[in-house]
């Protein structure tokens, strides 16, 4: 991992990186292959918060495999605690599914957060598991609460020293 907490790989297999203005488009094309067409509208405004001039903007990195895009990944702050980060949006592409990029994606976002974003105490990480709990089990998230239709909020510690 380099400096900001993302995977760097020389061998050109994966990598992972903060999402560049100019590849918006290529973040809401996969979120449109991953969630379907109707996800695209939300996905577009979503992804252009990014680039807000604003304390509370989320943050997205996008990864590459061999020189093509193959998933996105998108974070923003809770607004009820600055150390709690809701982590959404997270999405690889159908044909490098399988392959451990997701994971890598999920523990990248968290590393970034945990570099960049917490002031050196305590946080946590929230997301609605709408598919599959059990792979954000496996991660290190346990359910929680539900939302109100249903999904298990899955929530991870992040605990200083």
């Amino acid at each position: 991992m380099d400096e900001r907490g993302l995977h760097r790989r020389t061998d050109g297999l994966y990598h992972s990186r903060p999402l560049l203005q100019h590849e918006r488009d290529v973040a809401i094309e996969i979120l449109g292959v991953c969630f379907g067409e109707k996800y695209k509208r939300a996905a577009h405004i979503d992804v252009g918060l990014t680039f807000a001039d604003y304390q509370y903007a989320p943050i997205s990195l996008i990864a590459e495999s061999r020189g093509e895009y193959c998933g996105f990944v998108q974070a923003v702050s809770a607004f009820f605690h600055r150390n709690t980060y809701n982590i959404f949006w997270l999405a690889v592409m159908p044909q490098f599914r399988r392959m451990g990029f997701g994971r890598k994606l999920m523990n990248d976002i968290e590393q970034y957060i945990i570099t960049n974003k917490f002031d050196g105490s305590n946080g946590s990480f929230l997301l609605v598991a709408e598919y599959k709990p059990q792979y954000y089990e496996e991660q290190g998230y346990a359910a929680g609460l539900t939302t109100y239709d249903g999904f298990p909020i899955m929530i991870k510690h992040h605990y200083v020293g």
